[in-house]
C-alpha cells in the first residue's frame, strides 16, 4: 500500500521527489547545517500556512532559529506565540539528560510533554546524526532502526518527521548515510554546486514516479529555491 505524501514546503524539491512520505521518517544529508537549517524551516513554514502544529528539535536556541529563517523570508514569530510551533532545545548529550539510550519512544513521550499532550504534524530534527549511536557501523545501523521505528510507532502515528545532518567526508558519516538509506521512509542529498546552485539528490521514497538524477537547482537572492530545468519523472 502506497503512503500518502507532503510537500517539503519547497516547490522544487516536490517537483523532483514527489514530496515526503507522510507520518514516517524522512532525513536529507546537506553540505552545511545553514542549508539545513533553511530546509527544516521551509518545511516547517509549509506546516504552519496549513494549520499544522510543528515541532523543531535543534542545539540552536529558538530565538537564533526564528531569526536565521526571518533573515531568509520565512516569519514564524507570531506562530511561536501562538504556539503553533513548539522548539525542543537539546545538546548532543541528550541521551544523558532525558536517559534516552536509544529507548527513542521516550524521547517521543517528551516531546508530547512540550506538545501540552499531543505530538505535532510535523518534526524537524537539526543535526539528527547527534541522536544516532556512531560507535561503529553495527551500533549505529540499529540506533538508526531503533529511531525509524520509533517514528512509525502508534505513539507516533500522526508525526511525519524531516532529520537533517551534514554530510561530513568520513567513514562513519558514509555510514550513517547507508543506513538511513536503508532504514527510513524518503532518504535525500543535497550536495554544493557552487555558491548558490545546489545538486539536490533523491535515494529512496516508496514510489516509483520521481527524478532518480541529481538534479541542479538554484537558489536565488530571496533564498528560494529554483528549479534550472523542469523534470521529466517528478509526479
Amino acid at each position: 500500500m502506497s503512503l500518502n505524501k507532503i510537500g517539503w514546503g519547497i516547490e522544487a524539491f516536490d517537483e523532483l521527489s514527489g514530496g515526503l512520505p507522510q507520518n514516517r521518517m524522512s532525513v536529507v544529508g546537506t553540505p552545511n547545517i545553514k542549508l539545513g537549517r533553511l530546509i527544516l524551516g521551509h518545511f516547517l513554514f509549509q506546516g504552519i500556512q496549513n494549520n499544522e502544529r510543528v515541532m523543531m528539535l535543534s542545539h540552536d536556541s529558538p530565538i537564533t532559529l526564528l531569526d536565521n529563517w526571518k533573515l531568509a523570508g520565512l516569519d514564524l514569530d507570531l506562530s511561536y506565540k501562538n504556539n503553533q510551533i513548539y522548539f525542543l532545545n537539546y545538546n548532543p548529550n541528550i541521551k544523558l539528560q532525558i536517559g534516552l539510550l536509544d529507548d527513542y519512544e521516550a524521547f517521543i513521550e517528551e516531546m508530547k510533554r512540550l506538545c501540552d499532550g499531543e505530538l505535532p504534524n510535523r518534526c524537524a530534527i537539526q543535526s539528527i546524526d547527534t541522536l544516532v549511536n556512531l560507535s561503529n557501523i553495527f551500533l549505529t545501523g540499529d540506533s538508526v532502526n531503533k529511531l525509524a521505528a520509533a517514528s512509525r510507532s502508534a505513539l507516533a502515528y500522526h508525526t511525519t518527521t524531516l532529520g537533517q545532518f551534514v554530510k561530513y567526508e568520513d567513514q562513519t558519516h558514509h555510514d550513517l548515510a547507508i543506513a538511513f538509506d536503508k532504514s527510513v521512509s524518503g532518504y535525500f542529498e543535497i550536495d554544493k554546486n557552487s555558491e548558490h546552485r545546489l545538486n539536490f539528490s533523491t535515494k529512496k521514497v516508496p514510489w516509483f514516479n520521481y527524478c532518480e538524477d541529481p538534479t541542479t537547482v538554484e537558489i536565488d537572492k530571496n533564498h528560494k529555491f529554483i528549479l534550472t530545468r523542469k523534470s521529466l519523472n517528478a509526479a
